[in-house]
């Protein structure tokens, strides 16, 4: 990396400068200094590199190497995000949302926000959901939010499809229908969100929205278990105690209610009390 910094910033490529920049803001190589690692990002930015864009945008959101910005920050992330950086997105859509609650956001920006969610954009759909769902920057509107995130759920959007499910089971916008509850829950779970893994393991479960299969249950809660939520870990020791698709087994049963108990779900720990199982184990 010591080449880089014998050629002039101007005349290197995107690459390499957004490096230099690294180099001052990690302090390799280099003295740390982040307002000359701003300064190199600039140049990266100007000529197009994305990840140059994405740190000078949270540059500017968090005052570090340059003065606060809000409005420049945005436009950093706003580039970088259409240059398809998800972190950038991400950022951008919580930075939109956040400025809008605490009332310091332009409504400019705002419409461009919306303007790409009904372009069509799956991840700015979720976003435009997630306001017209708190009521961040917009009157709450739970219709609307469950228009935007079944457009991108529809289009594939993980956590619109588990949102779009919770919406559909509870009726909250949308006329209650556990059927495209599950329907919706089985497509984010199928792309690895924890909690529609939960969700639908439990529907198969209990027969909700879908038929009872416990089979189908025990793999869905298999794959949420990782994450160790005390709801799943309760779930499979009902399974295990009872022999709900797994080989009934008092043991196996006991330290998974234990793990939740733990954890203070409090079914968990009747259900130890009611076998005469210690709460800890």
């Amino acid at each position: 990396m010591t080449d880089i910094f014998s050629k002039d910033p101007n005349l290197a490529s995107p690459d390499e400068v957004f490096e230099m920049g690294e180099a001052y803001r990690l302090g390799e190589i280099v003295e740390r200094d982040l307002t000359k690692a701003v300064e190199l990002w600039r140049i990266a930015g100007k000529r197009d590199h994305p990840q140059a864009q994405l740190r000078l945008g949270k540059a500017y959101l968090e005052g570090e190497g340059v003065k606060a910005n809000l409005m420049v920050g945005l436009k950093w992330l706003r580039k970088a995000a259409q240059a398809g950086l998800d972190e950038a997105l991400l950022l951008y859509g919580k930075t939109v949302l956040d400025a809008q609650r605490d009332g310091t956001y332009a409504v400019k920006e705002f419409k461009y926000f919306l303007h790409r969610a009904n372009r069509g954009n799956p991840k700015y759909q979720y976003f435009a959901g997630h306001a017209y769902y708190t009521g961040l920057g917009v009157e709450k509107d739970l219709a609307l939010a469950a228009k935007y995130w079944k457009l991108a759920a529809d289009q594939g959007h993980g956590e619109s499809q588990y949102n779009l499910g919770q919406l559909y089971h509870s009726g909250d916008g949308v006329k209650m229908n556990p059927i495209k509850a599950a329907k919706y829950w089985k497509l984010a779970a199928d792309q690895g969100h924890p909690q529609a893994q939960f969700n639908i393991g439990l529907a198969y479960y209990i027969g909700d929205g879908v038929e009872n299969d416990y089979g189908q249950s025990i793999n869905y809660l298999r794959l949420a278990e990782p994450e160790g939520a005390p709801n799943t870990l309760f779930i499979l020791g009902l399974a295990y105690l009872d022999g709900n698709g797994v080989e009934k087994d008092q043991i196996k049963a006991i330290k998974y209610f234990q793990r939740s108990a733990r954890q203070g779900f409090e079914s968990a720990k009747d259900k130890l009390r009611e076998i005469g199982a210690p709460t800890i184990g």
